[in-house]
């Protein structure tokens, strides 16, 4: 079944603007980001329609723009399919977007990228109702994570008896030194393993050292 939808959500709230604010057409426009001669032509309208200001509540939004308006009355699905183009959610949040600059208007946008301006109009409301996503949000999808805590490597097992002395014999060899000396011809440096020979080559350089 039909459901409508107006393409003026701005009706109602135009004509408090104009009848208990009393402001301009330029004004309620501006306030609403609506052309001035739509504003104009909906008050005309409404005038020519015999109503009063204020309305009883059975002027819906949708009845008084079927009333103002007859030609945006329901008309059957096939026939809506073939007149309104399918818009992706994307091209329509993008046109929004750039309405939302300063300096660019409604009509701008719609003009360029030949559509009605109402249409663009409603995009925005659906926006700010938080109706209207990107294509790609829509799809998006969280997966799940999971932490776990990370384990602490193992001490290793303490060494018993005889292979203790093993143990800290071979932790004494596996320990090394680095020594760095500055020379008058230059500098020498010692790294490696703790071995006699390099001990003596270390106290020899410091004893001519301490002759020159």
């Amino acid at each position: 079944m039909y459901e409508y939808k107006p393409s003026r959500p701005f009706i109602t709230e135009a004509l408090r603007l104009r009848f208990e604010a009393g402001l301009s057409y330029r004004q309620i426009g501006e306030q609403l980001d609506v052309g001035m001669s739509a504003v104009h032509k909906l008050v005309q309208r409404f005038l020519r329609a015999n109503l009063m200001w204020p309305l009883d509540e059975s002027w819906t939004a949708d009845k008084l723009e079927l009333a103002l308006f007859p030609s945006t009355r329901p008309r059957p699905d096939s026939d809506l399919q073939q007149r309104r183009p399918n818009y992706s959610n994307s091209f329509k949040l993008h046109l929004v977007e750039l309405t939302m600059k300063p300096g660019v208007s409604v009509a701008q946008v719609a003009r360029a990228n030949d559509i009605n301006a109402n249409l663009l109009f409603n995009w925005r409301h659906q926006y700010k109702l938080g109706k209207l996503t990107s294509d790609n949000r829509q799809g998006a999808a969280f997966l799940p994570v999971v932490l776990s805590p990370e384990k602490a490597p193992e001490a290793p097992a303490p060494a018993t008896g005889g292979n203790r002395r093993q143990t800290d014999l071979q932790n004494t060899t596996a320990s090394t030194l680095t020594c760095e000396l500055l020379l008058p011809a230059g500098t020498l440096r010692l790294s490696g393993t703790i071995t006699a020979a390099m001990l003596q080559t270390l106290v020899r350089e410091l004893d001519e050292a301490g002759k020159r």
